[in-house]
């Protein structure tokens, strides 16, 4: 029986579902090897960890792409960066060949690339992977400088046998492989390269050397090209502005009905220079869209008087102009079938709540308005992994940093005041069987616990906002309590840092 066969009769083994197990298994093993100390090893072992953590993101990026749902906008990626990147995913792979891996960066190239990282680590670790397969002494050469047209240019060049005609005649083609090929393969790297290349719209070609070896040329355009200011290595013009993601001159719409979110997402666009207008439900959007041109719209998907979903359809529906306008949703339901749905009614791209990243965050909405391709940052199906009163430490933190102590402390007068509305409705729905005050509790506390943090207790509110609405009132009473204690803890949680800040 076949795996698409086995699917259908038994749910838990489709690809989808296998696809969030296998991500969740690299988020643990990335964890896992991120807090791993380095200070105590020695220099083979401490590449071997890093090597180890290089891949380790690279498996899930991949995943993520796999499953539709991975953060691939376009951002700055420094050159030097990206150089060690390559040394360290490859220097062991190289040595334990007896080969010599290098990598160098000519002083008069561009300082960066802006382009999705998931996609340019795809480009060279293909690269970098045939080359060293097929190169038994010698070297491989990674050099790095800046072409003619003030593009970046990449040669790789390796000393194996070079590409026989055959090879070169059918080389980007997906089937192109020789059948008579002295190494075990697909044959398929030369073709996902071609096609990553030419969706950045770069050109890639191939040679033999002279003698013996191959030579890989790269060609990035000037559009692809960023300089990076030599006093801070942190911040690009125009791209950069104070270390984060310019988003100066653009004027954008957010439609939010939480006090919370909208505090939160008002810090952040600020901070990145944008002026914003903050709508409260989606009858007002329409009203501000009309008065005003924005340059994007950022969309909560369920909220009062008009959903998000209406006024997507609404202003994709209009035949003046501004029906092109981005419109990208925000929500917590960021899981793959809601993304396929909220694109079908016309959303260009879906971002996840809470918003974790200030930078990730920026730089979807600079692809947005810069026209390049992206796919905004979403969410696996839930997943949780601990209490429920647990906060992550490293969301708050970067909460805390980004919108600074003063607008932190009345954040978190807001969220005490959400939450004491969430358990008191909990309670009334637990105790009158209201599912109406259930999904609207369990819907601010999507929203309300992961702005700080508390991601178990935000999945978890998924999940019973979703089965409330079909399961059996007596199997939702012990969930329904469950998610109260949670409220209570993270309220408790609340108080103490109301005090420290």
């Amino acid at each position: 029986m076949s795996i698409a066969d086995r699917s259908r009769r038994d749910p838990d083994i489709a690809p989808d579902l296998l696809a969030h197990d296998l991500r969740a298994a690299a988020a643990g093993v990335i964890t896992s090897l991120a807090v791993i100390g380095d200070d105590d090893l020695n220099e083979v072992d401490r590449r071997s960890l890093n090597q180890a953590r290089v891949a380790a993101e690279t498996l899930k990026d991949l995943l993520d792409i796999s499953m539709g749902v991975g953060a691939i906008a376009a951002t700055i990626i420094p050159l030097s960066e990206l150089a060690l990147r390559i040394e360290n995913r490859w220097r062991d792979t190289a040595e334990e060949k007896g080969l010599r891996l290098a990598v160098n960066v000519a002083v008069e190239s561009p300082s960066a690339l802006f382009c999705a990282r998931p996609e340019v680590n795809r480009i060279f670790d293909n690269l970098l992977g045939n080359a060293l397969k097929y190169c038994d002494a010698g070297d491989v050469i990674v050099g790095i400088s800046g072409n003619t047209d003030g593009g970046l240019g990449v040669t790789i060049d390796d000393d194996g046998p070079g590409f026989s005609d055959k090879a070169l005649h059918k080389l980007f083609e997906i089937h192109g492989r020789p059948q008579d090929s002295s190494k075990v393969g697909t044959g398929l790297g030369l073709f996902i390269t071609k096609s990553l290349m030419d969706r950045l719209g770069a050109d890639i070609s191939v040679t033999n050397r002279k003698g013996s070896g191959a030579r890989i040329t790269l060609s990035f355009p000037i559009a692809l090209c960023v300089e990076i200011d030599p006093d801070d290595q942190s911040a690009a013009a125009p791209i950069m502005r104070n270390g984060l993601p310019n988003l100066s001159g653009l004027h954008i719409l957010v439609a939010e009905d939480n006090m919370t979110n909208q505090l939160v997402v008002g810090q952040m666009l600020a901070a990145m220079g944008a002026r914003y207008e903050m709508a409260s439900d989606g009858v007002e959007a329409l009203e501000m869209f009309e008065q005003s041109v924005f340059d994007l719209v950022l969309l909560d998907i369920e909220m009062p008087r008009l959903t998000g979903l209406d006024v997507i359809r609404r202003i994709r529906a209009r035949a003046d102009g501004r029906e092109t306008t981005p419109l990208l949703a925000l929500t917590a339901y960021a899981m793959p079938d809601h993304v396929r749905r909220i694109k079908e009614e016309g959303a260009s791209g879906l971002i996840a709540k809470p918003l974790t990243s200030l930078e990730d965050f920026g730089n979807v909405l600079l692809s947005y308005t810069l026209n390049q391709s992206a796919t905004s940052p979403v969410n696996p199906a839930p997943l949780i992994t601990g209490k429920l009163d647990e906060v992550d430490q490293a969301i708050y933190n970067a909460l805390a940093k980004t919108i600074g102590p003063e607008v932190m402390s009345d954040l978190l007068e807001k969220i005490a005041s959400d939450l004491g509305d969430v358990h008191e409705k909990l309670q009334l729905g637990r105790d009158q069987q209201n599912v109406g005050a259930v999904r609207d509790a369990t819907h601010v506390l999507i929203s309300v616990a992961g702005a700080i943090g508390g991601t178990n207790l935000q999945h978890f509110a998924q999940i019973l906002n979703a089965e409330v609405k079909v399961s059996e009132w007596p199997k939702m009473v012990p969930k329904i309590e469950q998610a109260i204690e949670g409220v209570e803890n993270i309220l408790t949680f609340v108080a103490k840092e109301i005090g420290n800040w």
